[in-house]
């Protein structure tokens, strides 16, 4: 069971002042942080909730989640895969380096024995002046991305731009690892939406955290944890991929998964457009019941479930806490 153990510190707009979260949203958030706290090993949890409305639903679990995600320091396996996928790099890739609060743009530059120990190269500074390379070791290359951007020429002085957290950050999270979502740019979770409704919740929608020492609210938004790809710059770290309803496959990297990526169809369409490119991953479903597609959406799931080798199971959540008019349906697919 899922107990709360205290407050979430967030607050939304209300007029001009800034109240408490609504208990509607302190359950989409519980929902994340379970769901996420919960993966199987093996099989692909599927979790499927019709609510009156999609507002927010979505974009909350997804935070919850996120949450969850920055509890504990990275794990072993993250920061192996993470090395192994910098090794097999050809070189000369343009990369994004992050070293304490400077990214610098990079180039990878093979791999280096020292004191037996594997270390990835990482050139940041033109030949010409000198070819200033950094030896990273595994827990170190985390700091490291593909660039976007394939080819750029490396700058004389490589001051790098300054990473900031931000006292959004600062004041309302110190008790997670949140310079992780700075440092470390993975595949954490697809968000399968309209981009202009995720954009409005996520980034337009003010929201605070409470700094009790100065008896204020620090302001920011949702996208300063969920960090979504197609909203940072080339050289901002990210945690996950917001993919468009009516977007096409052949343009998505689907190669970045890792064990715990996960999918948030929200709506009716993201499901019947996407569901089969995402059949790997673990899945959430949010339904709005007043949606056109909401019905073929509803059979095309029942197909789903009846045809897969499943099995039911009771979502790790107080059932107490799931609001009037929204229905909840949980099983792990194998």
């Amino acid at each position: 069971m899922l107990i709360k153990e205290k407050n979430i510190n967030l607050y939304v707009k209300n007029g001009h002042d800034w109240v408490y979260i609504p208990q509607w949203v302190d359950y989409y958030i519980n929902i994340g942080k379970s769901f996420y706290n919960n993966l199987p090993p093996t099989a692909k949890s599927r979790l499927v909730l019709t609510l009156p409305t999609r507002s927010y639903a979505g974009v909350f679990i997804a935070y919850g989640a996120i949450l969850s995600s920055i509890t504990n320091k990275v794990d072993e396996k993250t920061i192996s895969e993470h090395f192994q996928k910098m090794k097999e790099l050809e070189v000369g890739t343009s990369v994004i380096y992050r070293k304490q609060d400077r990214t610098y743009r990079g180039i990878y530059s093979g791999i280096e024995e020292i004191a037996g120990e594997e270390r990835i190269r990482i050139t940041i500074q033109e030949k010409r002046a000198g070819s200033l390379t950094e030896m990273l070791n595994r827990k170190q290359s985390l700091s490291v991305q593909v660039a976007t951007d394939k080819e750029y020429k490396l700058p004389k002085n490589p001051k790098g731009k300054e990473n900031k957290v931000s006292k959004f950050l600062e004041n309302g999270f110190g008790e997670y690892n949140y310079e992780r979502l700075l440092t470390l740019s993975q595949s954490q979770f697809y968000y399968i939406g309209r981009k202009k409704w995720v954009k409005d919740e996520i980034i337009d929608t003010e929201i605070a955290v409470y700094d009790s020492k100065k008896s204020k609210h620090i302001q920011g938004n949702l996208h300063e944890l969920l960090r979504m790809k197609e909203f940072v710059g080339e050289q901002d770290s990210y945690q996950s991929h917001l993919l468009s309803t009516s977007a096409s496959s052949h343009k998505f990297d689907f190669k970045n998964t890792i064990s715990s990526t996960f999918t948030i169809f929200d709506g009716a369409m993201s499901y019947l457009r996407w569901r089969e490119d995402f059949r790997h991953t673990h899945s959430i479903l949010v339904l709005d019941r007043t949606e056109a597609q909401f019905e073929n959406a509803l059979i095309e799931l029942n197909d789903e479930y009846i045809l897969s080798q499943k099995m039911d199971k009771d979502f790790p959540m107080d059932n107490r806490l799931i609001p009037k008019g929204i229905e909840m349906k949980y099983w792990e697919a194998y």
